[in-house]
């Protein structure tokens, strides 16, 4: 995992070299061993940055290796960047994209998980073939293609971040200077891949990280930099220069590998140009041109399409959403609350659930989504809420239930298997007599972890709660207020309910929100959002909208209709 760099970085002899940007609550590394938010074990430290540390981890509640990366700096800039990784990564879905997990804190700060990458970096293999080099730098291209149609800037491709994997082929790592098109708030990157426009305050654009992705492909084909700067300041004279071809470097520096073709010179010399306008106009005509320049075989297109649709972002939710946030901020300062969400199926409200369980991780919150339809029997959702609080919180749960094992071990199979007091029972008791006991300690229980940590629960498909697991919510729903816990309950108004008198109970103490269908500037929003800024949008979206009713999965469906059946296409790379 390449480390995060910032404008405090300096580059020496080629190699990123971290300035030390530690504070006291970053004076220490996880040893192997330790374990994180007790369920992750610490195998080995893989890479230590200035703001933050990357671990090789076992989930010992998935018995999977996965990376941990825990953030280092406390303060508010550094939160804020950490946070934004994360959602923005939980938000790409890409072949060329390293993936993420879970969030959450413990007492040494925030982490999150995402998949452990075996291979190696470009830094460790260059120089490379030029056939060989374009395709790693499609993988990035591609990547890079889908930042770009969300306006993202990922600022910071070096060999580093750029991960070869046994498959022989590229994942971009680290997004932790990621940033909208604009001007940014601070320079952040590492000098030898810093485009001009960045140093001057000039807004930034697409062009920004291509002209990175020139000086990459530079170093890629020569092993050497386009621009050897060790700092900042030193770049202003470098640039008075163009650099030497990447075929002439090669040709001197290691004579017996297989010339650069003229055109992979001129591409990569238009990526390297001052001008920002004279630079290729997006990753996608990079991505035709590496494409003819190696004779590469075409990229898997529906692959790749279906990672614009898989990202697509959330559209005309703002207004539920604020409220949404309100309400859990109003939590976390101690005042519970809960709301029904009534929505027709497909109207987004799993969506808005997601949204909104990801910022409460974000505020160190339990976050919690049970789906009411996955679950069967008495007290199904209730188990389903035991085990995924052992998943996630395994020391925190299972203290916290210490008073009332006996009633939650007679319901739980999960929470029996990890208590090692097997003469523990409620004994004989009549039937209403034990459901009562067992309501009272899930209750009793949820209400003592609110008082350690503040509490998210979201059930989806609440129509069809079991009626033991309906009354233990309806309850805690009417309790809410008094305690740290913000409980959503999604209502599918246009299904059966099965517990229809219960639910009368949670809908009559709950606030309500019901969600309508997108308009139509709304469903042109979306498909800007999923194709970019592409021809003949308008004309599309006047035929989906009709043909949906703006209903955002048949939106989604249909979509991927149009890409599956080459009515919308991708071409060099762009739709």
């Amino acid at each position: 995992m390449g480390p995060l760099f910032t404008a405090r970085v300096q580059v020496q002899c080629g190699v990123p070299l971290m300035r030390c940007m530690v504070d006291s609550a970053w004076a220490h590394s996880r040893t192997s061993s330790a374990r994180v938010a007790g369920r992750y074990v610490v195998e080995s430290e893989i890479g230590k940055g200035g703001m933050g540390a990357v671990y090789a981890v076992i989930d010992t509640t998935q018995g999977a290796r996965v990376a941990l990366k825990q953030r280092g700096e406390s303060s508010a800039r550094a939160a804020s960047m950490f946070e934004r990784e994360y959602h923005t990564l939980r938000n790409l879905r890409h072949p060329r994209i390293i993936e993420v997990y879970d969030y959450g804190v413990d007492a040494d700060g925030a982490y999150y998980t995402m998949e452990l990458l075996d291979g190696q970096d470009l830094r460790a293999i260059a120089p490379l073939s030029y056939e060989r080099a374009c395709l790693y730098l499609r993988d990035v291209a591609s990547s890079l293609a889908l930042l770009h149609a969300r306006n993202l800037l990922h600022r910071d491709l070096t060999p580093t971040n750029v991960r070869v994997t046994s498959d022989r082929r590229c994942k971009l790592i680290d997004f932790g200077v990621l940033a909208s098109f604009g001007v940014p708030e601070v320079l952040a990157g590492t000098p030898p891949f810093t485009p001009p426009e960045a140093l001057s305050g000039a807004a930034l654009d697409q062009r920004a990280d291509l002209f990175s992705l020139g000086a990459l492909a530079y170093w890629v084909l020569t092993g050497t930099h386009a621009f050897p700067a060790k700092t900042f300041a030193a770049l202003g004279e470098l640039w008075q220069h163009s650099p030497p071809a990447p075929s002439k470097v090669l040709a001197k520096s290691h004579p017996r590998m297989k010339a650069i073709p003229t055109a992979l010179d001129g591409l990569v010399q238009s990526l390297l140009n001052r001008d920002p306008m004279a630079r290729p106009a997006s990753a996608a005509e990079v991505i035709d041109r590496l494409t003819v320049i190696a004779e590469l075989e075409p990229e898997p297109e529906l692959l790749t399409a279906e990672s614009y649709l898989g990202s697509a972002p959330s559209v005309g939710r703002e207004k539920e959403h604020a409220r949404l946030q309100q309400r859990l901020e109003t939590t976390i300062e101690g005042t519970g609350s809960s709301m029904v969400i009534e929505a027709d199926q497909g109207l987004g409200s799993s969506r808005l659930l997601g949204e909104i369980v990801l910022a409460a991780q974000l505020r160190g919150a339990l976050s919690l989504v049970i789906d009411a339809t996955l679950q069967r029997g008495a007290y199904g959702v209730v188990q389903e809420l035991i085990a995924r609080l052992l998943e996630i919180a395994p020391e925190l749960a299972y203290r916290t239930a210490g008073p009332y094992l006996a009633e939650l071990c007679h319901i739980s199979p999960e929470l029996r298997a990890r208590v090692s007091q097997p003469e523990l029972h409620v004994g004989k008791r009549a039937p209403g007599e034990l459901r009562m006991r067992v309501q009272i300690a899930a209750l009793q229980w949820l209400h003592a972890l609110t008082q350690e940590r503040p509490v998210l629960l979201a059930i989806d498909n609440a129509q069809r709660l079991d009626e033991t697991s309906a009354a233990v919510i309806a309850t805690l729903a009417y309790q809410a207020r008094d305690h740290r816990i913000m409980l959503l309950s999604v209502i599918k108004s246009d299904e059966l309910v099965s517990a229809p008198h219960v639910l009368r109970n949670l809908n009559e103490c709950s606030a309500h929100m019901r969600l309508e269908p997108l308009t139509r500037a709304q469903v042109e929003q979306l498909l800007r959002g999923v194709f970019g800024d592409v021809p003949h949008v308008s004309r599309v979206t006047e035929q989906v909208y009709r043909a949906t009713a703006g209903n955002p999965l048949s939106c989604m469906g249909l979509l991927r209709q149009l890409v599956q059946n080459d009515v919308i296409r991708r071409a060099g790379g762009a739709f």
